[in-house]
């Protein structure tokens, strides 16, 4: 079910030409830097998107909901989402510096937890290193912004980053954003990933984000999940994520849409 390729620039097209010459002979001389331009940067960043396999994106994707539908839900979700982190944060500024030093007080010595840190540390960042060359290798980097991988990039810092107040918040932040991991594992979307072990690092990845909170929750003082009566965590996670997917992310896929149609209609003409 991979797909083979049948040299290892196949795995790399955006960058054969770096290699090859016009006669197809191997290059001597050392490439230019026009390919650094804006043009092949965003290319990196999605020009392997393919819109025809099911669920990639597309004008149909972007044609689902009209335009006036599109930004009366926007705008009712950003309000919510920033009334949310809003009503949060003032609540929490009541609670948290009291509740931070006493955790603080509990925390472990580092000597007695740097072992277990240290090879979890090492195997998140390898996990994730190989989806960053998938992307890379497959030019769709602008997928290292789905909210899994941003929840990835929290927990490598959690597990790098000494026990502090920064420390507590990213925990119980990423604690209420571990359901799109779920969600990922239930009902998985790889027929996109043709590159070998690319599936497996997939799921991988997606257990890995449960991994990493139990084992910090094991440690207890700094990593300890606030009371069961106590939903503004939640709240305030709740928003971050409503605004982070009707601002950054809805923009973005937006504009690959107009970039993809600009393409085609470019194509067309001739």
């Amino acid at each position: 079910m991979f797909r083979q390729p049948d040299s290892i620039l196949a795995l790399i097209p955006s960058c054969s030409y770096l290699f090859l010459d016009s006669d197809g002979g191997e290059k001597r001389h050392r490439p230019t830097m026009s390919r650094y331009s804006l043009h092949n940067l965003l290319d990196w960043m999605y020009g392997g998107v393919d819109p025809s396999f099911a669920g990639n994106g597309g004008p149909e994707c972007a044609a689902f909901l009209s335009g006036q539908q599109r930004f009366l839900e926007s705008l009712v979700f950003l309000s919510v989402g920033v009334v949310e982190i809003l009503l949060s944060l003032w609540k929490l500024r009541q609670l948290h510096f009291r509740e931070l030093e006493g955790h603080l007080l509990q925390q472990p010595q580092p000597k007695q937890e740097s072992l277990g840190k240290n090879v979890l540390l090492v195997v998140l960042c390898l996990i994730f290193g190989l989806e960053v060359g998938f992307k890379f290798a497959t030019r769709t980097v602008i997928y290292l912004l789905n909210p899994c991988h941003v929840v990835t990039m929290m927990q490598i810092f959690l597990l790098a980053c000494p026990p502090c107040r920064i420390a507590m918040i990213l925990f119980r932040l990423q604690m209420h954003m571990l359901n799109g991991a779920l969600l990922a594992l239930l009902f998985p979307v790889v027929n996109t990933r043709l590159l070998p072990f690319e599936m497996e690092i997939y799921y991988i990845q997606h257990v890995m984000l449960y991994v990493v909170p139990i084992y910090l929750l094991r440690k207890g003082g700094i990593y300890t999940p606030e009371p069961l009566c106590n939903f503004w965590w939640a709240l305030l996670s709740t928003g971050f994520m409503f605004v982070y997917h009707f601002s950054i992310l809805q923009i973005l896929g937006l504009t690959r849409i107009i970039e993809y149609l600009k393409l085609e209609g470019t194509h067309q003409d001739h």
